[in-house]
């Protein structure tokens, strides 16, 4: 908005009439080059501060992504080599209760030696069964876990970045505020000698 068009709305709207060589224009003058700079200046931090949060992003996905993997991998394998050695174990613990009973009990009747062979095996396999299970779901909530870790850091990364941007805008209001208070303050003729310097 040029001078004659804000001097029109000035008295348009509060009935007070501007000369277009009132210091006021200068104040507004003066404004308007310090937020120009600072704008500038407020840009590129910005654009430096996103493009630092972009690669820790990125970083942290790829970090996530990497230990996610890795995990997985690592789970996997502990869990067929726990379920390896639970079964060997399994087997060897059948294969010598089978022998061991065969030679204890061969002089019993066969309906007791149906009887105790069942019994004895499931106590040996029903607790070799039930961890596991126990394992299987112990690896998933793990990986569960990394998950929610993950989301969570890149959030609080986020919100840590809008924080800023508001803190800095708000800086720069009161900097605004303070120049004019600045002016009202000045006499005459302090305002007369920048003006004058102005004009020359």
């Amino acid at each position: 908005m040029d001078k004659r068009a804000m001097i029109a709305e000035i008295a348009s709207r509060h009935g007070v009439r501007l000369d277009p060589d009132d210091p006021a224009f200068l104040l507004v003058e003066l404004n308007h080059m310090v937020f120009e700079g600072k704008e500038a200046e407020l840009k590129a931090q910005t654009v430096e501060a996103e493009n630092r949060i972009t690669g820790l992003i990125g970083f942290l996905q790829r970090a996530g992504d990497a230990y996610q993997e890795q995990t997985k991998a690592f789970t996997e394998a502990l869990g067929k080599t726990i379920v390896a050695q639970m079964e060997a174990d399994t087997q060897a613990a059948k294969a010598r209760f089978d022998r061991d009973s065969r030679d204890a009990i061969r002089a019993a009747l066969t309906e007791i030696e149906r009887t105790v062979k069942s019994t004895m095996q499931a106590e040996i396999t029903g607790p070799a069964q039930k961890l596991l299970i126990t394992q299987r779901q112990n690896l998933w909530r793990n990986m569960l876990y990394c998950l929610a870790a993950g989301i969570l850091g890149g959030a609080v990364i986020l919100a840590a970045n809008f924080y800023a941007r508001d803190q800095l805008r708000e800086v720069y209001i009161d900097y605004g505020k303070a120049v004019v208070s600045s002016w009202e303050k000045l006499d005459k003729n302090a305002k007369a000698v920048i003006n004058a310097e102005r004009a020359q």
